[in-house]
């Protein structure tokens, strides 16, 4: 399960709340058997990664991706040509299940 956004206002934060709202992330990923939980924070977010450190999470490299402005109009744009194409069987997550 990923965490799309956590924040806790400036004001608010050193009370538990983070770690309250990712305990409530913890318990629903946990009932369906979820096998962890992931979370980004960007490579300027010193407290959000003393946070995330001091729950003992590992540090996990990524690569980030975001499309905007004109690269986002674009796609919106086209949304409606989209051919789709069958991936190729070797990038199926399943085939094992097959």
């Amino acid at each position: 399960m990923y965490v799309a956004a956590q924040f806790v206002a400036l004001d608010s934060q050193g009370r538990g709340l983070g770690r309250m709202l990712l305990r409530a992330v913890a318990v629903e990923a946990a009932s369906p058997g979820l096998a962890f939980v992931g979370e980004l924070s960007k490579s300027w977010n010193k407290p959000a990664q003393d946070f995330y450190r001091n729950l003992r999470a590992i540090h996990e490299p990524a690569v980030g991706h975001a499309l905007f402005g004109e690269a986002l109009i674009r796609l919106f744009e086209n949304r409606n040509s989209y051919t789709g194409r069958a991936r190729s069987r070797r990038f199926c997550p399943h085939n094992s299940l097959e």
